[in-house]
C-alpha cells in the first residue's frame, strides 16, 4: 500500500527532496552553489548521494526513520520533505536492500536493511543503526549515500532503457528548477540534469498577468502562505503542445506540470468560461508559487506529483487563475484566427509574439494586473470581383487615356472614378 500510488519518476525526486532539505538545514536560506546531488541508475543497482549536510543522528533516530511526521518534530523552514513517508516509500519502491551512510555536523551512522527479513516481524516497524560515530566533522566530509540493491524487476527492466533515463533527466530538471537555479548541481549518470526554467515572453506591447496575495493559514499554523499567479505566453514549436498549460509549485518544489485539464480551470463553466484545452492554445504557459514555512499547509499531495484540490487555499486559487488565464485565451484565439487568413504566420500579431517579443524569467519578467496584448488590426473590407466584356479598341483608348498598363488596372481607376464623381 505505500508503493502503489508512486510511480519510478516520482519516488526518485523525492530522494532529491531530502537533499534539498539538507541543503536548506546547513545553508539556512541561502543559496545552493558548491553543493551537488549524484545519481546513478542502472539494472543492478541505484545510488543518490549529496554533499548536502547529512542527517544528524537524532533527526534520524527520533523523527526520519519513522512512517509519517510526528508533531513533535523539528520545524525547518520551507521543507519540501513534508510528510514523512518521502524515503522510507521511495526505497521500498526500488528495491529489496537498501544501505543508508550518512555524515553530519556532529555524528555519523549507518543503517543497512534486507527488506525480505525486515518485514517478517510485522510488529517492530524500526530500523537499526550501524556503526554509529560522534564527533565534530568538517564541512566538506559531510553528506549522504544511498544505496538500493536486488531492484524490483520492473525497475531493474526501467533502469536498462535510455529513454527512461533521459525521461528522468528531464523531469528531475522540471521539477528542481528552482534548486538547480539556486546553485545546486544535480547528476543522472554523469550526466549533468539541464535546467529547465520558467520562462514568458514580454516586451512594451505584450506583458503577461501578474497576481500575488499572502494569507495567514488556518489553525494550528501559525504560518502565512505566499501566493504568486503568472499567465502568459511561451514561445511556439513543434513540440509546445507537451508543454502548454499550467505548473504548480510548492515551496519551489514543482508538484503539477504543464497541466491541460479541469483541475486547472480548463474547459470549466460560468462567467469565465475556459474551453477545454486545444493545440491552438499551446503558447499558453501559466504558473502558480505557494510558499510558506509550514509546507503542511500547502495544497500539495502526498507524492507531490499532484494538487490537493480540496484543500484550504486552493479553490479561491483557482478563482483567480481562472479570471487572469481568460485574456490570454482571447487573445490565442484572435492569433489563431490571423494564422488561418491569408499571410497569417506574418500578420502583426505572430510579428509582435515571434519576433518582438522576448523570454524572461519569471522572478524579472515584465507584467501587468491583466494580461497585456497588441491589438489585432480592423479586419480587411469584404472584396468581390467585378466582371465586363467591351470591345478592345474601346480599351485600349481608356488605358491611354488612364496611363496604366494592364486591363485589370482600367476596371479598378474607372470604378475609383465613377465612385469619386458619382459617389457622394
Amino acid at each position: 500500500m505505500l508503493v502503489r500510488d508512486i510511480n519510478i519518476n516520482a519516488a526518485i525526486v523525492d530522494l532529491i527532496d531530502n537533499s534539498v532539505d539538507g541543503a536548506i538545514r546547513c545553508r539556512k536560506g541561502k543559496g545552493y552553489k558548491g553543493l551537488w546531488v549524484h545519481i546513478g541508475a542502472a539494472p543492478d543497482h541505484f545510488t543518490i548521494s549529496d554533499n548536502c549536510g547529512g542527517i544528524p543522528y537524532e533527526l534520524a533516530r527520533d523523527y526520519a526513520f519513522n512512517f509519517g511526521r510526528s508533531p513533535e518534530a523539528p520545524e525547518l523552514k520551507h521543507s519540501v520533505g513534508e510528510f514523512g513517508v518521502g524515503m522510507k516509500r521511495a526505497l521500498f519502491k526500488l528495491g529489496n536492500r537498501f544501505r543508508i551512510e550518512s555524515v553530519s555536523e556532529n555524528s555519523q551512522f549507518t543503517v543497512d536493511v534486507d527488506v525480505d527479513e525486515w518485514r517478517k516481524d510485522d510488529t517492530n516497524w524500526t530500523f537499526q543503526f550501524k556503526d554509529l560515530k560522534e564527533g565534530t566533522t568538517p564541512p566538506d566530509k559531510r553528506g549522504t549515500v544511498i544505496t538500493i540493491t536486488s531492484l524490483h524487476e520492473g525497475v531493474a527492466k526501467y533502469f536498462g532503457f535510455e529513454d527512461n533515463i533521459n525521461a528522468l533527466r528531464n523531469e528531475i530538471g522540471e521539477r528542481h528548477q528552482t534548486n538547480i537555479d539556486r546553485g545546486m548541481q544535480i547528476t543522472l549518470n554523469g550526466t549533468s540534469v539541464v535546467l529547465r526554467l520558467a520562462q514568458l515572453l514580454s516586451s512594451p506591447q505584450l506583458r503577461p498577468a501578474y497576481y500575488e496575495k499572502t494569507v495567514p493559514a488556518p489553525r494550528p499554523s501559525k504560518s502565512s502562505v505566499r501566493v504568486r499567479i503568472w499567465a502568459g505566453l511561451g514561445r511556439s514549436g513543434r513540440e509546445d503542445p507537451l508543454y502548454a498549460g499550467w505548473y504548480v509549485f510548492c515551496n519551489g518544489r514543482m508538484v503539477l506540470l504543464a497541466d491541460q485539464t479541469r483541475t486547472t480551470g480548463w474547459g470549466e463553466g460560468g462567467e469565465t468560461t475556459i474551453p477545454k484545452y486545444h493545440n491552438q492554445f499551446a503558447r499558453f504557459r501559466g504558473y502558480v508559487k505557494f510558499d510558506s514555512d509550514d509546507g503542511n499547509v500547502l495544497p500539495w499531495n502526498t507524492t507531490k506529483t499532484g494538487l490537493d484540490e480540496e484543500s484550504w487555499i486552493y479553490p479561491s486559487v483557482k478563482l483567480e487563475m481562472v479570471t487572469l488565464m481568460r485574456p490570454v485565451i482571447d487573445f490565442l484565439n484572435l492569433l489563431d484566427k490571423e494564422g488561418k487568413a491569408e499571410g497569417g504566420a506574418t500578420g502583426p500579431l505572430h510579428m509582435a509574439v515571434d519576433k518582438v517579443a522576448k523570454l524572461s524569467k519569471l522572478e524579472t519578467v515584465e507584467v501587468a494586473d491583466r494580461f497585456v496584448a497588441p491589438k489585432a488590426p480592423p479586419p480587411a473590407p469584404e472584396m468581390r470581383t467585378i466582371t465586363y466584356k467591351k470591345p478592345v479598341k474601346d480599351i485600349d483608348r481608356v488605358r491611354r487615356l488612364l496611363k496604366v498598363q494592364s486591363y485589370r488596372e482600367v476596371g479598378e481607376r474607372t470604378f475609383d472614378y465613377y465612385l469619386k464623381m458619382e459617389g457622394s
